[in-house]
């Protein structure tokens, strides 16, 4: 999904460049160039989202994290990807609602310079938001592992020696 997302960076840029040479060079922009361009961002949002998290390379505050103990930490980070899940999950739910919505009663943007219809544009929202969840749930799943003493690692060693998973200590 990240690579779909960077290819959309790309296609964006270059329909805002041939879009600003074609209104100030050649007087004559796409209409729908601004408009499409501006539904990219959101796809571009959503399809990015959950990688992001994956890679933890979104902004976190962590001055007071950083002041508890790991085993606290995983079991901090637990809790806060098990309520991000349940958020997503709400916000997937009621997005689809609303995709489902335009779909059915075939509403478009009229207020734009090119009628478009809302569905391909809304739909990647409950999408996004199912697909951060699946990945808040990933983490809050690790998050726990490690919190009670299991870690990858050690699940992996035990499992190729035929054994059972042990406890790492704190």
């Amino acid at each position: 999904m990240a690579r779909i997302a960077g290819a959309l960076v790309i296609g964006s840029m270059l329909l805002v460049a041939y879009n600003v040479v074609a209104r100030y060079v050649f007087n004559s922009p796409l209409l729908w160039g601004d408009q499409v361009g501006g539904h990219v961002v959101l796809y571009i949002t959503f399809l990015a989202v959950a990688w992001v998290l994956k890679n933890e390379q979104h902004v976190k505050m962590d001055v007071v994290l950083n002041m508890l103990s790991p085993k606290r930490q995983h079991m901090l980070t637990a809790m806060t990807s098990l309520a991000g899940m349940a958020l997503c999950l709400l916000l997937a739910y009621v997005s689809w609602n609303q995709a489902w919505k335009a779909l059915v009663q075939g509403l478009t943007f009229y207020q734009e310079a090119v009628p478009l219809p809302k569905f391909p544009v809304l739909v990647i929202m409950p999408i996004g938001f199912f697909l951060l969840a699946l990945q808040f749930g990933v983490r809050a799943a690790n998050s726990r592992s490690l919190f009670l003493g299991y870690s990858k690692q050690t699940t992996r060693r035990s499992i190729a020696k035929g054994g059972h998973n042990s406890p790492v200590p704190d």
